[in-house]
């Protein structure tokens, strides 16, 4: 049996498209075996294949998902993010492989960075739920895993600051990257533009998508 596949998650851009198209062949599979979608089962077996839950569960079910692997067993909650917020992100012409950006974590951390982590993290979500745009450009800072791999950005500094120069609310390395999520107020009609024409003057070239939450997750057309 042959399958054409066509996807606009770029590859290795810490988009998530290896889960992706695991969540993609699962379905699909259960389609020819005219099975019933049971959105649980597929997540088991997507994670026994992508290895943790973390992209393959918001994949399979839609809007923010927080989830758990112990025992072979997937725990989650979801939530909604409020319409507060909407999504930018920066896909570079470049690719960042995740081993290199794995590699490039330390192997232990201070007690303050784990600590100013941890304090963050319910503010993210909280504040993704109540749409509180001053508390999550305050929660989006972090010691963990952007001061090392931010480095292996080409021109990062340039984009920081053609970001920071905007309007947005704050950015994040999306995944182990090489792509940047800018979070916006759902009413700024300025930044994308003005961040996108500044990107267009750098050496490398950058895709910008404004990106909508689905809501929906993964379903058969």
């Amino acid at each position: 049996m042959d399958f054409n596949v066509d996807t606009n998650v770029p590859l290795s851009r810490g988009l998530g498209s290896s889960a992706s198209c695991i969540v993609m062949g699962i379905m699909a599979a259960f389609d020819v075996m005219k099975r019933d979608f049971d959105k649980k089962e597929i997540l088991k077996l997507a994670t026994k294949m992508e290895g943790h839950p973390d992209n393959v569960a918001p994949a399979i079910f839609g809007n923010a998902v927080a989830s758990i692997l112990k025992d072979d067993q997937v725990y989650l909650e979801e939530f909604e993010v409020s319409n507060n917020f909407k999504f930018l992100a920066i896909i570079p012409d470049f690719k960042l492989p995740t081993k290199e950006a794995r590699d490039a974590l330390p192997k232990t951390y201070s007690k303050e960075d784990a600590v100013f982590n941890l304090s963050r993290l319910s503010m993210v979500i909280l504040s993704l739920i109540s749409g509180n745009e001053e508390n999550l450009k305050v929660a989006l800072d972090d010691k963990i895993h952007e001061p090392y791999r931010l480095k292996l950005i080409p021109e990062i500094d340039d984009i920081e600051k053609i970001i920071d120069d905007s309007e947005a609310l704050g950015h994040y390395l999306s995944g182990a990257g090489s792509t940047i999520m800018v979070v916006l107020k759902a009413d700024d009609n300025t930044s994308e533009d003005q961040i996108k024409n500044k990107l267009d003057k750098l050496s490398n070239s950058y895709e910008v998508r404004l990106l909508d939450i689905d809501e929906k997750g993964a379903f058969i057309i």
